[in-house]
């Protein structure tokens, strides 16, 4: 087969635009480049493919080809279903039923059903309903059928776990029955064509195209293009306002299209809300250092004594001083109302003049008990104690990362969809990075490791190998590394 990326047995990707029969060459032991990547991304039209005994583990290599209705194994029945296959990979239709081995038939399931709880989805229906008896749906159990425009939910269901739903983008309609008393984080992002929620469950009212829970008062999902945010939410879901061109606020005023993103949170619409408010405001004056008085007076003469050229203004509750590190700048927001801050500034900015990067700036801050004005503290990060599961997501103004030495772990999805977060420095105290931890990151282009590449690679979780993405630059101590 022309056009075939391969790599020390593995196939990567194939880049033919035009293939029915896709022969999948014999010595190859792992298929598909990630559990993100599609094997086949320029080509929709593949109706069966071979595959050899050699394959041991395969990615979501065949998602999305709708044609696909054959698919043979060279071995056994038994070697087919030791091979390794993500949740994700029978993603690619209804038509295929049966895997053809050397030995018989292995019949495909449609869905995983265990306990009472349906797990995964696997084929990509238009229609579905999902059988009586089940009590709950997993997380990510229906994600990605993009096919699915109805689905039929029972009265058994009484959970409905983080993400069930997402990337369902043809889905319309969906009723939520009586005895649901759960529902998870962002199960409707990129629900982007759901135009209609019904809500039999008292713990989760849908009211004027709001799905909100009614114990903690966060808003789930919308289904208006204009709606208004009564003032008892208190929270918003990830992606609960994707489908809005307009939100209005009922204790903070409107906010356009314009602002919005559709990966947007609570601490955003704070954010937009407050930009709103500034434009009718006049900009902060700057202040000359020189002409400086009170506390800020105390400030240039340890600006002239240390040597560092920066910036400073006032505001009404702060002194803000600003300096730079190489290409990046950092603002310490220091109180106009006491001189306590003086022997603190005066150690971070020797970390200034001794030519400090961002990175070791806002450790510098932090070992010096100075404050990081707020805009600074999204870009960068620094983390002294586990990173827990999904701690920084979406937040997509992170830039830098900075995990403190003694921290051991990297949770799942700690950075998932941080999309412009561009470095990372991992200590050598990290020993696991889970799966998913920096998924999505599309600017990541460095990651500086305090150890060895081959113990960069021991402390990944396996799936987390495939799952970098763009081409990476791994800085070790023994050299630097592509992934």
């Amino acid at each position: 087969m022309e056009k075939m990326e391969i790599s020390n047995g593995v196939l990567k990707i194939c880049r033919a635009s035009n293939i029915e029969v896709a022969l999948i060459p014999d010595g190859i032991h792992t298929v598909g480049k990630s559990y993100w990547e599609e094997l086949f991304s320029s080509c929709k039209s593949v109706k069966s493919v071979v595959l050899p005994k050699s394959v041991k583990r395969i990615y979501a290599g065949f998602r999305g080809q709708k044609e696909l209705s054959s698919l043979e194994f060279g071995g056994t029945m038994a070697e087919w279903k030791a091979v390794k296959i993500t949740d994700k990979f029978w993603r690619s239709g209804t038509k295929l039923k049966v895997v053809k081995c050397s030995d018989g038939e292995v019949t495909l399931e449609p869905y995983d059903v265990k306990d009472g709880v349906l797990t995964k989805c696997h084929f990509d229906f238009v229609e579905f309903a999902i059988p009586d008896g089940v009590t709950e749906i997993a997380d990510e159990a229906f994600s990605y059928c993009t096919s699915l425009e109805k689905l039929e939910i029972p009265e058994s269901v009484t959970e409905i776990a983080d993400e069930a739903f997402s990337y369902c983008t043809s889905l319309e309609k969906l009723e939520i029955p009586e005895n649901v008393k759960k529902i998870g984080k962002c199960c409707f992002a990129f629900c982007k064509s759901l135009k209609q929620i019904v809500s039999k469950s008292s713990e989760y009212p849908c009211e004027n195209g709001l799905l909100f829970s009614k114990k903690t008062s966060r808003l789930l999902a919308t289904v208006c293009g204009k709606v208004t945010i009564p003032a008892f939410i208190k929270s918003l879901d990830n992606f609960s306002l994707q489908n809005c061109t307009e939100v209005e606020f009922e204790k903070c005023g409107k906010i356009t299209a314009e602002t919005l993103d559709y990966r947007v949170t609570a601490q955003d619409v704070r954010d937009a809300v407050w930009e709103e408010v500034k434009k009718n405001r006049a900009k902060t004056a700057k202040i000359d250092k020189v002409g400086f008085t009170g506390s800020d007076s105390l400030l240039s003469v340890i600006l002239e004594e240390s040597g560092v050229d920066a910036e400073v203004w006032q505001d009404k509750s702060a002194v803000v001083l600003a300096v730079k590190a190489l290409d990046y700048g950092l603002e310490i927001r220091l109180s106009s109302k006491s001189n306590s801050w003086q022997k603190n500034v005066r150690e971070f900015l020797k970390s200034v003049k001794d030519g400090a990067d961002i990175v070791q700036l806002i450790k510098a801050a932090e070992d010096n008990k100075l404050r990081i004005a707020s805009n600074q503290a999204k870009k960068y990060a620094v983390f002294q104690v586990d990173v827990k599961d999904k701690n920084m997501y979406f937040n997509g103004a992170l830039e830098t990362v900075y995990i403190a030495d003694g921290v051991s772990t990297i949770g799942k999805s700690a950075f998932w969809a941080c999309r412009k977060l561009k470095t990372v420095y991992i200590p050598k105290s990290i020993t696991k990075i889970k799966c998913s931890a920096f998924v999505g990151n599309d600017s990541l282009k460095n990651v500086t490791f305090d150890g060895t590449f081959s113990r960069f690679n021991m402390i990944q979780e396996e799936r987390m190998r495939g799952q970098w993405g763009n081409k990476i630059t791994v800085h070790c101590t023994d050299g630097d590394f592509e992934l």
